[in-house]
């Protein structure tokens, strides 16, 4: 589960659903408009963070978690 919160006012946005094991990483595109999440389900996952729809999927046998 990813929790997206307005710092502002510390209200919570929205709650991503849909990883099956811990969220590793988590990273906005510089519009802001999605967010891709790293979990070790071995699965990247993009979604619209506004309305918590997920977009796509990206599943692998190994992942880098790069910084």
């Amino acid at each position: 589960t990813v929790r997206v919160w307005d710092p502002s006012t510390g209200e919570e946005k929205s709650t991503l659903r849909g990883h099956e094991d811990y969220v590793r990483s988590v990273a906005f595109s510089p519009s802001g408009d999605l967010l891709a999440s790293g979990s070790d389900d071995k699965t990247v996952r993009v979604w619209d963070p506004s309305t918590g729809e997920e977009k796509s999927t990206l599943r692998g046998r190994n992942f880098c978690w790069c910084e």
